[in-house]
């Protein structure tokens, strides 16, 4: 299992950063700078994950979601929606070159209902199926986390909002001291929502 010179699906990179296992039996390694490569338990063997050869495009992070489907996203680059029947792999992307995003994503986070939920630096798009609404616009979203049926946001100002997961009115619930905040990378899993909520 290396890299391997040409256009031959293999390892992207020799320094792996990290591992883990989907429910469909595949390895997603996380190798610098920033590629991803695909590895399927079953055939022994690194597969096309995009399914139309961008593989080599480059993503920071990943998320699987409740359906089996992996997200992967980059601030720079956008996301990727990857999903995978019967082992064969297709792909949509989100980017603000294609009208899809408005802005960097900074968070991808899903709901017990199977909303993913993006954050971005112009605000907050709902993807719901193939449908997609944009909320809280214009807020330069950091990161956040769902409690039961809400989701709460950081801001890059410092300003915690609240959003009901049906898409209502964004309400602001704290405002932390003078940050700046927008290099958080993310809300420790392990904090208490009291912590964050104020």
């Amino acid at each position: 299992m290396r890299p391997e010179k040409g256009e031959h699906v293999s390892l992207a990179d020799r320094h792996v950063l990290s591992v883990s296992e989907d429910k469909n039996g595949f390895l997603w390694i996380r190798t610098s700078p920033d590629l991803y490569s695909c590895y399927d338990l079953l055939y022994n063997r690194f597969v096309d994950f995009t399914g139309n050869s961008e593989y080599k495009e480059n993503y920071s992070r990943h998320m699987e979601t409740l359906n089996g489907d992996i997200w992967l996203w980059h601030p720079q680059n956008g996301c990727r929606k990857v999903s995978i029947n019967n082992r064969k792999f297709s792909s949509v992307t989100f980017k603000k070159e294609n009208g899809k995003l408005p802005g960097q994503v900074t968070e991808i986070l899903e709901d017990n209902t199977g909303n993913i939920w993006i954050g971005t630096q112009e605000g907050i798009l709902r993807v719901h199926g193939e449908q997609t609404e944009l909320l809280a616009r214009g807020l330069h979203v950091v990161t956040g986390y769902f409690y039961e049926d809400h989701l709460f946001f950081l801001t890059a100002c410092g300003r915690i909002f609240t959003l009901h997961q049906k898409g209502e009115e964004h309400t602001l619930v704290h405002t932390l001291p003078d940050g700046p905040y927008d290099n958080l990378r993310a809300v420790s899993r392990g904090q208490s929502h009291a912590d964050l909520a104020g």
